[in-house]
This record gives structure tokens, sequence and C-alpha cells, in this order.
């Protein structure tokens, strides 16, 4: 089993429970056994271009979304400068709804053949070392300034709902920790809300002292009633 095919299988199996589809229903979606669709799953065989792309169209999604491995093994991106240099995954963190407990996610920060940038978000993770076991998933197009960048993203579950980043970028190439905000439609409230995130380079503590710095400050709501806008404060 190569890599490659293990890769490809882990995405198959995400993006189908995403869909809420059963191997079953796959299967008839693309004409093949449930046998099958559970030894693409497992990468224990290798998966031809045409059955790739039935697969693709039976989630709606593209071939790269199943394809989308780090064959070079390199953890950094040309082009891409201040807090988004040299690495190509970010650790985000934000409060849940009543804000009594962290939600990790991961962004995976992808270039394509056409030298722009793609990102693959996923929340709620349980495993670093296992990015598929994650509560959603969701891929989508980031546009690099050296002030911002901002993130526009599907839910592969639900082609309706759609959420977007907007990431302070830090001038120093050196920084490892940056803010920013992340709006979309609440599941639970069905309006529009936004959510104040901390972005890592590195895995950070799940710690009381991250949790406060993840509320909104006296400051915070200062600043909203003199505005009449949410912001924050960039990191320095």
């Amino acid at each position: 089993m190569s890599d490659l095919s293990i890769h490809t299988g882990k995405r198959i199996k995400l993006y189908r429970k995403n869909k809420q589809l059963s191997q079953d229903q796959l299967a008839e979606m693309i004409c093949k056994s449930k046998s099958a669709i559970s030894k693409y799953e497992r990468g224990a065989i290798p998966i031809d271009i045409d059955t790739l792309q039935d697969i693709a169209n039976a989630l709606d999604i593209t071939i790269h979304q199943l394809i989308d491995i780090d064959t070079k093994k390199s953890h950094t991106l040309p082009g891409l400068q201040g807090f988004f240099s040299n690495t190509s995954r970010l650790y985000t963190y934000y409060l849940n709804k009543n804000s009594s407990r962290i939600v990790r996610g991961v962004l995976e920060i992808n270039q394509t053949d056409d030298c722009e940038y793609s990102t693959v978000f996923y929340t709620d993770v349980v495993d670093y070392d296992n990015l598929h076991h994650c509560a959603h998933l969701y891929f989508g197009d980031i546009h690099y300034s050296d002030s911002y960048v901002n993130m526009l993203l599907k839910n592969q579950s639900n082609e309706a709902e759609r959420i977007f980043f907007n990431i302070a970028n830090s001038f120093n190439n050196n920084a490892t920790l940056t803010i920013g905000m992340l709006s979309g439609i609440s599941s639970k409230y069905m309006v529009p809300i936004s959510l104040k995130v901390l972005i890592s380079k590195y895995p950070l503590p799940e710690d009381a002292e991250l949790k406060e710095s993840l509320r909104f400050s006296k400051e915070d709501f200062t600043s909203m009633k003199r505005t009449f806008c949410f912001s924050i404060e960039r990191l320095m």
C-alpha cells in the first residue's frame, strides 16, 4: 500500500461521512461493490483515474481534494511572508457557543499547480495525528497579502454553509502566533456570528490561560460600543 493510496482512502472516507453516505450508497452511485469501496478507503487497492473522478463527482468535490498529499514532505510554501512563511499547517483555537470548551482546528495550506493557494480546515479535531477524525471539514481558497490573509471555505457536507477567515499577518517571519476572526452562520441559532480565533504555528497548551485569551475583554466590549463594530486588536 502506497502513502498516496492510504491518504486517498482516508480522504474518501472523510468526505463520504461528511456527505452522510454509507459505503453501500457510494458504491451504488459509482456502480461499484461495497467491498471495493471498503478496499479503496483502506488503501488496499489502487484506484484508476476514471473511478477516482466518479468518486469525486459523487462526493461533489475535486480530484485534488482526494490526492492532496504533500509528496515533497515540505512544511514551507514559496511566496508567503510574515506569519504565513515557513509553514503549511496552522493550529486554530476558539471557544464554543457557551464559552466552556476550547475548540481546536487545523488549517492546511496547499499550493496548486497554477501557483495559487488553497486551504483545508478541519474543525473540532480529536487527534492531530489523525485529522480525518474531526467534526466538520471545509475546503476553499486563500487570498494572501502582507497585512491580512482572507480565506473563504465551503462545508463539505453542507454546500449552503460558508465560513470566512480574516487573519492578521504579522510582518515578522519568525512570529509563531497571530489572531483572527472566523465568521459564519450559527448552526444552533441560525444567525450570522463571528468568533475570536488564535492561530499558531505549533499546538498550544489548552489551559486556563488560553481560554482566557479567547474570551472578549473589557477593552473589546468598550471598542464595540464606541465603534459599533466587532474588531480584534492585532497581536504585536
